[in-house]
């Protein structure tokens, strides 16, 4: 939107009562609920879709790709050079995790 039509529209609003400046308000508002909802909506498929750390044929530990890096990192596991046999991944809630 150009400087002019923006500066006509700003008048216009103003001369109906509304005052930009609360709008304004309720937008900085609206954009960091918008932020906070997709920081927890992110968390949420997090937790349901994950991967689980796999050495010598047994899972060691479950957790997002993250978190199980560090895991590694922290114990000094060898991966397989390949590294995809190492994570395996799955989603969803089965029965008997205890997650």
């Amino acid at each position: 939107v150009s400087r002019d039509i923006a500066i006509a529209a700003l008048i216009k609003a103003q001369q109906k009562g509304i005052d930009p400046l609360k709008w304004q308000k309720y937008i900085t508002m609206l954009q960091t609920f918008v932020k906070i909802l997709i920081k927890a909506e992110h968390e949420v498929e997090e937790a349901k879709q994950g991967q689980a750390l796999v050495v010598g044929g047994k899972i060691v530990a479950r957790g997002s790709k993250r978190v199980l890096m560090k895991k590694v990192k922290k114990d000094k596991i060898k991966l397989d050079p390949k590294g995809d046999q190492n994570f395996l991944t799955y989603t969803g809630k089965e029965v008997g995790d205890s997650w």
